[in-house]
C-alpha cells in the first residue's frame, strides 16, 4: 500500500527519512518515497547495490524529414493574458524582467472588505496575501452581445477569458470573420488553491428563482467556459473544457496542437482562468499544507516552505506553421512537440508527485518534437516552492535531460493552471529575467544544481544555436504535460498589411465598465 494511503503525509516522511538516514547510516535522497511508494519497494530499494536507473519504455526516436517538419509544426500567432500586475504579454515580461514582486500583502481594511471577520483576521495561520487581477470586475457586455442581467452572473473568470480570446485573435489579425475557417478553443477554469476555505463569493442568484439559479450555474461552471467562447466569437471548431488541476493550460494546448495536426481545426485557442474571489481575502495555512505560511513562494530555494495562490487568464491562438508562414501570420514561438501522461498507481498517493513518470513525459515530447536534449537551455518548470514537490521535479528533469549540472540549464518557477506564458517572451532578446523572485534563488536548496538558476543568456554563453525551451507541469493526480519549443528566429515574422488574401481587423474599442455582482453591494 502506498505510503499516503497508510497516513504519512510529507511531514511524516520528512521525518522517516532522517530516522532512516540515522538507522542505516546512509545518504536517503528526499525524492526516494516517490520513487519507491511502497514499504517493500523502499525496503527491496535500500537493501540493494546501487545500480544504473533502466531506461524507461518506448525510447524509440521519430524524426522528420525536412519535407513534413514544418507540417508538424504548431506556431503561436496570437497571445493575451491578464496576471497580476501585467495586462499584456509584454507587461508581463517587463515585471519579470524587472523582478517585479506582484504578490500583494493586504491590510485589515481590505481584509474586512473582502468579508473576512474579526476572528478570522486574528486567528492563528492567516495569511494575508495573494496575486490580485487589477480591474477584475470590469467588462463591456455589449461588445459581446451579452445582456447586463447576463454578465452579471457570469463569473469574471469566463469574461476575462472571453477577453482575452477575443485580443489573442486581434493579436494575430484574426479578430474578423474568416470564410471557411474552422476555429477551435480548448480551455479550462481550474480550482483554485484555496477556493475550499471560502464560500462562493460570486453569481449568487436570488433564492427561489430556479431560471436565475440555472443561468448562474452557467456562468460560473467551467464545462461552459469553452462553448461561451465558441458562441461568442462565432467559432464553430471544437469546443472542449480541460479539466486537469494545474496542468490544465499545459493539456490544453497540447489537445489543440494535436487537433491542428490532424486537420481538425485550421485555429485553435487554448488556455485557462483562474480567478479565486474575493482576490483580498487570503488563505489559511496549516502544517503539511502545500500553501505557504510565510506567503512567498521561494521555488528550488532552500528555504522553500509552499505556494500561493494567485489569479491569472491566458489564452494563445494557434496555427501550423506552414500555414502560418504561407498566410503571413505573426510568430512569435513554434510548439516543436508535447505530450502527456500520468503517473498511475506507481507512487505515494494520489496527490504524490512521481518520478517517472516525469522523465518519460519530456523523453516523449523530446522525441515528437525531434530535439536533442543538450539543446534545452531553458526549462519553465512547475516550481511549486514545497520541500518535496522541487527535488521530485529536478530529480526527473535532471534524468530526461541527462544531467543537471551543464552550463547554461536554466530553471524558472512556474504559473500553474495559467502556465505556457513568460519563455513566449524569450523572443525579444534571448535573456532570462535575472531579478525576478524565481530566476535565481537566493538559497538553492541542496537538491538544487549550482547553475540550475543561472540567469543571462539562454545560450549560457556559448556559441549561437537554436534555441529550444520547454515548459513542465505536474498535477495533484499525476496527469503530466510537457512541451517543446523554440524561438520564432529573428524578430520573427511580421505579417504585412493585407497579405495571405485576408483583411487586416479593423481596431476595435470596448467600454470596460465595472459589472455589479449579485447579491454583492458595490
Amino acid at each position: 500500500m502506498p505510503f499516503y494511503e497508510l497516513g504519512l503525509d510529507s511531514l511524516l516522511l520528512t521525518r522517516l527519512r532522517s530516522r532512516l538516514e540515522t538507522r542505516l547510516a546512509v545518504p536517503v535522497p528526499q525524492t526516494v518515497f516517490f520513487e519507491h511508494p511502497t514499504a517493500a519497494a523502499l525496503a527491496a530499494h535500500l537493501s540493494s547495490s546501487p545500480a544504473t536507473p533502466p531506461r524507461l519504455a518506448a525510447e524509440a526516436t521519430a524524426t522528420a524529414t525536412g519535407d513534413d517538419a514544418a507540417e508538424r509544426r504548431v506556431a503561436v500567432i496570437g497571445m493575451s493574458l491578464r496576471f497580476p500586475g501585467a495586462d499584456s504579454p509584454d507587461g508581463f515580461w517587463a515585471n519579470l524582467r524587472d523582478g517585479v514582486d506582484s504578490v500583494r500583502v493586504f491590510d485589515a481594511e481590505q481584509l474586512a472588505a473582502a468579508g473576512v471577520s474579526p476572528e478570522q483576521r486574528h486567528a492563528a495561520g492567516l495569511v494575508p496575501v495573494g496575486g490580485v487581477i487589477d480591474g477584475v470586475d470590469d467588462f463591456d457586455p455589449e461588445f459581446f452581445g451579452m445582456s447586463p442581467a447576463e454578465a452579471g452572473l457570469t463569473h469574471p473568470a469566463h469574461r476575462l477569458f472571453l477577453e482575452c480570446c477575443h485580443e489573442a485573435l486581434e493579436d494575430a489579425g484574426r479578430a474578423a470573420p474568416e470564410q471557411g475557417a474552422v476555429t477551435g478553443v480548448f480551455a479550462g477554469a481550474a480550482m483554485h488553491l484555496y477556493d475550499h476555505q471560502s464560500p462562493p463569493a460570486y453569481a449568487q442568484a436570488a433564492p427561489g428563482d430556479p431560471a436565475a439559479g440555472m443561468r448562474a450555474a452557467i456562468g460560473r461552471e467551467s464545462d461552459f467556459l469553452a462553448s461561451r467562447v465558441a458562441y461568442r466569437l462565432g467559432l464553430t471548431g471544437p469546443a472542449i473544457g480541460v479539466q486537469t488541476a494545474c496542468s490544465t493550460s499545459l493539456v490544453a494546448v497540447h489537445l489543440a496542437v494535436r487537433a491542428l495536426l490532424s486537420g481538425e481545426v485550421s485555429m485553435a485557442l487554448a488556455g485557462a482562468a483562474a480567478v479565486h474571489l474575493p482576490q483580498e481575502s487570503g488563505y489559511q495555512g496549516h502544517p503539511g499544507s502545500v500553501l505557504s505560511p510565510t506567503g512567498r513562494c521561494r521555488a528550488f530555494d532552500a528555504e522553500a516552505d509552499g505556494t500561493v495562490g494567485g489569479n491569472g487568464v491566458a489564452a494563445v491562438l494557434l496555427k501550423r506553421l506552414d500555414h502560418a508562414l504561407a498566410d503571413g501570420d505573426p510568430v512569435h514561438a513554434v510548439i516543436l512537440g508535447s505530450a502527456v501522461n500520468n503517473d498511475g498507481a506507481g507512487k505515494a498517493g494520489f496527490s504524490a508527485p512521481g518520478v517517472a513518470g516525469q522523465v518519460e513525459v519530456v523523453r516523449q515530447a523530446l522525441r515528437r518534437a525531434d530535439v536533442p536534449a543538450e539543446t534545452i537551455s531553458y526549462v519553465e518548470a512547475h516550481g511549486t516552492g514545497t520541500p518535496l514537490g522541487d527535488p521530485v521535479e529536478l530529480e526527473a528533469l535532471g534524468r530526461a535531460l541527462g544531467r543537471r549540472d551543464r552550463a547554461g540549464r536554466i530553471l524558472h518557477g512556474g504559473l500553474g493552471e495559467t502556465e505556457y506564458r513568460p519563455s513566449r517572451q524569450l523572443r525579444r532578446d534571448g535573456r532570462i529575467p535575472q531579478d525576478g523572485p524565481d530566476a535565481a534563488p537566493p538559497h538553492p536548496g541542496p537538491h538544487t544544481a549550482p547553475d540550475a538558476s543561472q540567469p543571462g543568456t539562454a545560450s549560457g554563453g556559448r556559441p549561437p544555436r537554436p534555441r529550444h525551451r520547454a515548459a513542465a507541469v505536474d498535477d495533484s493526480r499525476g496527469s503530466t504535460p510537457q512541451g517543446g519549443g523554440q524561438r520564432a528566429g529573428g524578430r520573427g515574422h511580421q505579417r504585412p498589411r493585407g497579405a495571405g488574401g485576408t483583411t487586416p481587423a479593423v481596431g476595435t474599442c470596448r467600454a470596460r465598465t465595472a459589472v455589479p455582482r449579485p447579491g454583492v453591494r458595490p
